[in-house]
């Protein structure tokens, strides 16, 4: 009998929500968000050429979505937005001084984070953990809906 306790998306949705709240609870001393948090990390690694659309499309979220979060960091001087000279619609992401100061500031946090997350974890079973979840959203990727 099915018992949805054993199966892939239950576990893996409820492993992520317990995750990421308490990521949450960590960026909420800061007054940031995780969300934040990851828009300004791939927004640092793109060195002001990423757009809008493409940070929906990094993080997984829709644009809509993402136009509110933009406008949101924008406000609290965490993110400048730029328009591109080819296509007056897009706009480029950069991070002002202050948005790089608190991905530098929070970078710590997220390293110890990881570390209390995978504690009494070998490196052989984060290993294959890592490759069964890359497996696992490569064949949901694949499935036909």
């Amino acid at each position: 009998m099915f018992d949805v306790h054993d199966c892939i998306g239950f576990i893996t949705n409820r492993g992520a929500k317990v995750v990421c709240e308490a990521m949450n609870e960590q960026f909420k001393k800061k007054d940031i968000t995780r969300v934040q948090w990851m828009a300004l990390y791939y927004i640092s690694h793109q060195n002001g050429s990423m757009t809008q659309k493409e940070l929906a499309s990094a993080m997984m979220i829709s644009e809509p979505t993402t136009v509110h979060l933009v406008e949101r960091m924008e406000q609290e001087g965490f993110i400048t937005r730029t328009s591109s000279t080819d296509n007056y619609r897009a706009k480029f992401l950069g991070l002002t001084k202050k948005g790089e100061q608190i991905l530098k500031d929070l970078f710590p946090l997220v390293v110890e984070f990881n570390r209390e997350g995978i504690d009494g974890i070998s490196e052989e079973e984060l290993d294959v953990f890592k490759r069964v979840m890359h497996k696992m959203i490569e064949n949901v990727q694949t499935i036909d809906l």
